[in-house]
């Protein structure tokens, strides 16, 4: 989950780190406060695919699925 205090460097330096390694094929980023999964999947080219979703599900690479609105369900209104 992203945590306001560390969200700056998971989405920089870390990022950057991780995708040296050859064997990431996911990079998911998961925000605390409001409905939002980013995910980032690489391609067969070594580049990374981008998306986001707000709503639904995200199903990722490994086969788990992230139900949004299962995983957001305590959040305050």
């Amino acid at each position: 989950m992203l945590s306001p205090t560390t969200e700056q460097y998971d989405r920089g330096e870390k990022w950057e780190h991780f995708q040296r390694i050859p064997s990431l094929q996911e990079y998911v980023l998961v925000s605390q406060s409001k409905p939002r999964v980013e995910r980032y999947r690489r391609l067969a080219t070594g580049g990374w695919e981008y998306d986001v979703a707000t709503e639904g599900t995200v199903q990722l690479v490994s086969g788990a699925v992230i139900d949004l609105a299962k995983l957001y369900a305590d959040l305050p209104a």
